[in-house]
């Protein structure tokens, strides 16, 4: 009779978790969008940039020595720089460029998300701990169905494959020969 493996309670388990740190991951990475936004959007001097950056790059990108020269002082990436033809584009390469990390809000956004993922982690290895703890696989999946894990999709695994092997009697000694 096939039963229940602890290892598919694991990987369940697994699965749970993968699922509630992506969620975790989702809302950081719209949290951290919004905050982009926010910060691009406040600063007034934004079009003022943009503006410098088209006539730079345009020096920059030239064929004169003076191009030349800035590309291999200050200006080197500047030169690789994509073409921003519309202010939109210009604000989505600076979201690329900006250290946002070195802003307060930021850095403690990062703080939370991590601090997040790092209480989920935790909590999981407890259950993997109160896995441990208990013997028999069917009461372990009672006291994870408690805790409010939906594992009524286990299924009993069976084997797939029967393997079929020829041996020959004659050959492994226990079969006596026919004169």
């Amino acid at each position: 009779m096939a039963t229940i493996k602890k290892s598919q309670v694991r990987e369940a388990i697994n699965e749970y978790q993968a699922k509630a740190i992506k969620e975790v991951n989702e809302r950081f990475f719209e949290k951290k969008e919004a905050f982009r936004v926010q910060i691009l959007k406040q600063e007034p001097e934004l079009i003022n940039l943009y503006e410098a950056f088209k006539k730079v790059k345009q020096v920059v990108s030239g064929e004169s020595t003076l191009a030349d020269s800035l590309f291999y002082g200050c200006f080197r990436e500047l030169k690789v720089a994509p073409v921003c033809n519309t202010f939109e584009e210009f604000e989505n390469y600076i979201k690329n460029c900006v250290a946002w990390w070195s802003l307060p809000g930021f850095s403690e956004l990062e703080h939370a998300h991590e601090s997040e993922k790092s209480e989920i982690y935790n909590e999981y290895d407890k259950v993997r701990e109160l896995m441990k703890s208990i013997p028999s696989t069917q009461k372990c999946i009672a006291e994870l169905e408690k805790l409010g894990f939906d594992l009524s999709d286990l299924k009993p695994e069976v084997t797939k494959a029967v393997a079929i092997i020829e041996v020959d009697k004659t050959k492994l000694g226990l079969v006596k020969k026919d004169n």
